[in-house]
């Protein structure tokens, strides 16, 4: 975890969360063609 150590770091650190805040929910509805498995990591067993 990161803990800022100025008001301007914290600031650039809120900002850029609501931004990226629903990225992921937002490229899948952009992408309705692909399949829904591809937005899953596959990790090896």
């Amino acid at each position: 975890m990161y803990l800022p150590e100025s008001f301007g770091q914290a600031l650039l650190l809120t900002i850029l969360s609501a931004v990226f805040w629903g990225s992921w929910a937002n490229s899948y509805k952009g992408t309705r063609g692909y399949p829904f498995a591809l937005f899953y990591p596959t990790f090896p067993k």
